[in-house]
């Protein structure tokens, strides 16, 4: 995985979001995301020229996650050709996933990550973050919630947590999702917290919402498989470490 550093990203860390309404009504706190390091390693999606830090930092753990990959979400419009609607970064607590994910370590035959420890990332308490760097320019919060609510409403509504579910809609309500725009989405021990451009916009403490979201990039049917076979890159490469 190759990373190059870049400097002088502080200001960007905290752009203001633009939303049709005042910033102070989001709750918590604003968090040090990583771009205000100066000197962080850097990794470049190439396809969006999106940027992921090698590690995710906030101030609510005492270790970072490491950057697994990253790779892209395309939509074919009208059949036609393939739109990149969003960059996508996984990173995970390389501890969790050592002492967590390491004893169920398998390959298929295309010599890769089985499903299996995918499923161990999402189902065993390791900490992880999804972290999307808008490319679109036509891509709105209620487009970018529907499509996420046809993935998760299903076994939300199996669990009988369908109520989380628009909880977490409620968070995007007239967001502004500008090109470039990082929102991320980070599960420790059942608890799902949302941040955009460092900001905290909510947190729901919903097992079920987290398994549900992350399915998403990491289940059997991921809407980036590109995304996934990097992550899975990624993090057998973490596996081999220990």
């Amino acid at each position: 995985m190759a990373f190059r550093t870049r400097r002088g990203l502080g200001a960007a860390c905290f752009a203001r979001v633009e939303v049709n309404q005042p910033a102070d009504v989001y709750v918590g706190k604003l968090e040090i995301c990583p771009e205000s390091v100066a000197g962080m390693r850097l990794q470049e999606e190439p396809r969006t020229r999106a940027t992921y830090p090698a590690e995710w930092c906030t101030r609510a753990h005492d270790t970072c996650e490491k950057l697994a990959g990253v790779g892209v979400r395309k939509k074919r419009l009208f059949g036609l050709k393939d739109i990149k609607i969003y960059a996508v970064g996984l990173y995970v607590d390389p501890r969790d996933v050592q002492a967590k994910v390491r004893r169920v370590y398998s390959r298929s035959q295309e010599g890769q990550l089985d499903q299996q420890t995918f499923n161990d990332v999402m189902d065993r308490d390791v900490k992880k973050t999804v972290r999307l760097v808008m490319h679109y320019g036509k891509l709105t919060s209620q487009k970018l919630v529907h499509a996420l609510r046809e993935r998760c409403e299903k076994p939300l509504a199996a669990a009988g947590k369908l109520g989380d579910l628009e909880v977490f809609e409620s968070w995007f309500e007239n967001m502004r999702l500008k090109k470039g725009l990082a929102v991320a989405f980070s599960a420790d021990q059942g608890m799902l917290v949302t941040r955009v451009e460092g900001r905290v916009i909510g947190q729901i403490d919903s097992p079920e919402l987290c398994r549900a979201l992350f399915d998403v990039y990491l289940g059997s049917d991921p809407v980036s498989p590109d995304a996934k076979e990097n992550f899975g890159k990624g993090m057998e490469g973490l596996l081999e470490k220990h």
